[in-house]
């Protein structure tokens, strides 16, 4: 579990929030969801990669959010598979999220105006992204360095969202 998506969709009462195991998770009813976030898989099967690219091509909405410990080949092939940026390493130190793409879609009725007080968070760590692919990558949150924080992208009929670093007290505020 996730104390940060807890707190983002345990309230609210238009979403059906489930929490699960990476080992308890039924392929067959992935495309029932609007929404899957996978928070911080160590591996991303084959399986899953295809279940989840198959998802996102039909209209799903993905979210990933990647593990300190992952596989990062597993983590491309899920990346290539949907046609985004890739992870290329882990950048170590504190960085703090500096732009914000509040004309981005995912903001709608958010912001009504840019706020000079907008406080954004530090990251202790985060992973840097190379695009073999070319793909259709958006910057949502630049980090100070320049790196995304947070980017997306079209797969198919449906989207992608990656977060470059673990949602845990330890690695961001």
């Amino acid at each position: 579990n996730n104390v940060w998506l807890d707190r983002l969709f345990n309230n609210d009462s238009a979403i059906r929030y489930r929490s699960m195991d990476e080992s308890q998770i039924d392929f067959d009813p992935l495309n029932e969801n609007q929404m899957i976030v996978l928070n911080e898989i160590k591996v991303i099967r084959s399986g899953l990669s295809g279940s989840l690219t198959e998802f996102v091509s039909n209209g799903g909405t993905l979210v990933i959010i990647p593990h300190i410990e992952r596989d990062l080949e597993s983590y491309n092939m899920l990346l290539r598979a949907l046609n985004t940026s890739l992870f290329d390493h882990w950048s170590k130190g504190a960085s703090r999220a500096s732009g914000i793409a509040t004309e981005h879609p995912i903001y709608r009725n958010v912001f009504t105006k840019e706020s000079p007080d907008l406080e954004l968070p530090t990251i202790q760590g985060h992973f840097t992204t190379r695009d073999e692919t070319k793909s259709n990558h958006e910057t949502i949150i630049t980090l100070s360095n320049g790196d995304d924080y947070i980017y997306g992208a079209t797969c198919g009929n449906g989207r992608v969202y990656v977060c470059t670093t673990p949602l845990r007290e330890e690695m961001t505020d």
